[in-house]
């Protein structure tokens, strides 16, 4: 009885420390958040949300092997779990590594073939590879599925300026400024001035 109690207690303590963990990131601290995932992890170390967040926060604070190693855990407890594939994915975007990223952001899209996001991520990583004509169809394809997507209609239409079809790529523009992505309006200003 005792043990149970002590147990339910330290569960209790650690719970506490993943909800801190939440809100210091919430607030832009994310060191403190990794120290407050990590105690919460130290108790229950294959809880995969708290691993996820702290990857993330590890990502935020520019430690990209400590958050890839958070992220790889997350996939070896759930292979499926979306977020962490597209999350490496992002990673190797940034780094420039587009077949990587490709490969990342396609686990998803062959597994949920109605994933908006993961369609616009591979249409980014298919545009750096090149890939024109099945970027084109990714952010489309995402579009179809999430009319509220903006970043894909941004990204679209920076796929229709480079194909030399201003008409298109502006209504895309205005449709990703519509949903508040910040970047349109500097696309608006740029490619569709009178």
């Amino acid at each position: 009885m005792v043990v149970m109690a002590i147990s339910i207690l330290v569960i209790g303590c650690a719970r506490e420390r993943t909800n801190e963990g939440d809100t210091l990131f919430e607030n832009g601290q994310y060191a403190e958040a990794v120290v407050a995932y990590t105690d919460f992890l130290d108790v229950t170390p294959r809880n995969i949300k708290t691993l996820y967040n702290r990857g993330r926060a590890f990502e935020e604070l520019g430690k990209r092997d400590e958050a890839l190693d958070d992220y790889e855990s997350v996939l070896k407890l759930d292979p499926d779990h979306v977020q962490a594939h597209l999350s490496i994915g992002n990673i190797f975007f940034k780094e420039a590594d587009f077949e990587k990223a490709f490969y990342e952001f396609d686990k998803v899209v062959t597994k949920y073939r109605n994933n908006d996001e993961a369609l616009m991520y591979r249409g980014k990583a298919n545009q750096k590879l090149g890939n024109l004509r099945e970027a084109m169809q990714d952010y489309t394809k995402a579009i179809q599925i999430n009319s509220r997507n903006g970043a894909a209609y941004l990204y679209r239409g920076t796929l229709h300026i480079y194909e030399k079809h201003k008409r298109s790529a502006c209504a895309d523009f205005n449709r990703a400024k519509e949903l508040g992505v910040s970047e349109a309006e500097q696309a608006i200003n740029k490619y569709c001035g009178r």
